[in-house]
């Protein structure tokens, strides 16, 4: 009985010694961050160094207001949103190395595993994702370039560019530059023309995305829609090569809970580009890869092959969406999400594709693959559209198409051919197709706004390749234009009217979750475009 009570005593007495070591232990590191905190204010040197990184990891997204991110929208999209039929698989915390497609996956690339043709997300929405993703405060120099970024006054401000602000952060009211002030404008290619876009260093989107709903929160995601918008929703297609950053606005742009996504990263792009956006869509339920990568050569069939195999991807989706919408990552909507509805309502299952009688200069294209199927009447136009969902159908299953498809094969340019002849066979009974005057001067298309060298039209920045990438004096146009989307921009290239045009897109998106209604959208005028009045039906009516 001795023995016992002695060694109770003896083991009680060693407990509090030990909980009084750790006392004073926890005690002295909170002192010693707090004086470190006083003595490294701006000395990033030794033991600073560690101490600035910690700090700044604790808050490494800048804090700022999204009035229209929607926690329980974005837990519930999280949770169940489906990508086509597959299931979701739940990967282990602690492991999440796998095989995907023969290809060796490493951890820090956070991939999920895809099949040939679709995507699976884990079971339990993203808190697998992020329990396996804590921030390590372990000093390192990519980590180092990171941290650096996020402190820099300068540099912050523009990793994640803050919406809703029309003043800049170099002082430019953009505001006027959207009424067309010409002494704004001239201050702003005089003054700030050696301005230039952020670029994330390398893993930047590997850790950011790390907290997925802090991600999307604050980063200005849109996470509130109308029930209008909801009721209608929409898909697209990404192609991209370059410029993550870029792609990464114009997704925030055009994002929507409801919608779905297919990003299409070109096979020659570079692994560090792969693995942004492969980071960037972890966060974002609704937004898949394209199951299948294509190397683009212009002029070649690979030019459209990315654009069938989203269509492909977005069509085994669990959304039922309406219309089909094609985009490049040097693009910028010229339409919010809301006002894409009420003019794709007003068409009625339109197809927005140009497609006319080529002229005599574009004849060779065609010289090698004999005369199309079905006695098609053969047409040239973009490959940009705003197809229906029928017209989408029409192009995946029928055997007409298929037949047209192999035959494009054999011609030169066949993303000009291939979607404006289909949209022009309504004796096929393809939906939404033109029924009208191919040499009809009436006949637009407004899916795209494209300035060329030998357009009427001015451009304000410079001419690539015949094609006008638009600068800070083409605002005051691109904001009154009837078009749908912006082509093109380039990143490095008078980045203050993209920023100028991304502002007044959200301004215009804080006005409608503001008063519920859009201004500016004449929905008659689209009602009576040419193509929709001479389109053909589901029922096989024109109107």
């Amino acid at each position: 009985m001795r023995y016992i009570t002695r060694h109770m005593v003896i083991t009680l007495y060693i407990s509090l010694l030990g909980f009084c070591v750790v006392t004073v232990c926890i005690f002295s590191v909170q002192s010693e961050r707090a004086k470190s905190k006083h003595r490294c204010n701006g000395d990033l040197s030794g033991s600073c160094k560690f101490e600035h990184e910690r700090q700044s990891f604790e808050g490494a997204f800048p804090q700022k207001t999204n009035p229209l991110f929607n926690s329980t929208k974005f837990n519930s999209v999280a949770s169940v949103h489906k990508r086509g039929e597959q299931k979701r698989e739940t990967y282990s915390a602690k492991r999440y190395t796998f095989h995907e497609n023969d290809t060796v996956v490493r951890p820090g690339e956070h991939r999920v595993k895809t099949s040939a043709t679709q995507k699976g997300t884990p079971n339990t929405g993203h808190n697998v994702v992020t329990k396996s993703r804590q921030l390590s405060i372990k000093p390192s120099r990519s980590r180092q370039k990171i941290q650096n970024s996020f402190t820099n006054p300068q540099g912050a401000s523009r990793m994640f560019p803050t919406v809703y602000k029309p003043v800049l952060p170099n002082g430019l009211n953009c505001s006027r530059v959207w009424l067309g002030d010409q002494k704004e404008i001239s201050r702003g290619q005089r003054e700030l023309k050696d301005t230039t876009e952020a670029r994330r260093p390398p893993g930047f989107y590997a850790n950011v995305t790390r907290n997925c709903s802090a991600y999307a929160r604050e980063t200005g995601y849109i996470w509130n829609a109308s029930r209008e918008e909801e009721s209608f929703p929409l898909a697209f297609s990404i192609l991209l090569y370059k410029d993550v950053e870029q792609v990464e606005r114009l997704l925030r742009a055009v994002y929507r809970p409801h919608n779905v996504y297919c990003l299409h990263v070109d096979l020659k792009a570079s692994p560090q580009v792969m693995a942004d956006v492969r980071s960037l869509i972890t966060c974002l339920p609704n937004v898949i890869e394209a199951p299948r990568r294509i190397s683009v050569k212009w002029g070649k069939f690979s030019v459209l092959e990315p654009e069938l195999i989203c269509m492909k991807a977005l069509w085994r989706m669990r959304t039922k969406w309406r219309y089909f919408i094609n985009l490049t990552g040097q693009e910028f909507p010229l339409k919010t999400n809301k006002e894409l509805v009420r003019i794709l309502q007003e068409y009625r299952g339109t197809n927005d594709i140009m497609g006319e009688v080529p002229k005599e200069r574009y004849l060779w294209r065609f010289s090698k693959a004999g005369p199309p199927p079905h006695v098609m009447a053969v047409a040239k136009g973009p490959v940009h559209v705003a197809a229906s969902r029928g017209f989408v159908d029409f192009v995946l299953h029928s055997p007409s198409a298929h037949d047209l498809l192999a035959w494009t094969r054999k011609t030169s340019f066949p993303d000009e051919t291939f979607f404006a002849t289909l949209n022009n066979q309504y004796k096929l009974g393809v939906p939404g197709s033109y029924m009208g005057n191919m040499t009809s001067r009436r006949r637009i298309a407004l899916n795209r706004w494209k300035v060329w060298d030998k357009s009427r039209h001015p451009c304000g920045g410079h001419f690539v390749r015949h094609i006008c990438h638009f600068g800070l004096p083409d605002v005051q146009r691109l904001v009154h234009s009837r078009h749908m989307v912006a082509n093109k921009f380039s990143y490095d290239y008078q980045p203050l009217g993209y920023d100028c045009i991304e502002q007044w897109y959200f301004d215009k998106v804080r006005t409608e979750h503001a008063t519920g209604t859009i201004s500016g959208v004449d929905t008659r005028y689209y009602r009576d475009l040419e193509i929709v009045k001479f389109a053909l039906r589901e029922n096989g009516t024109v109107r």
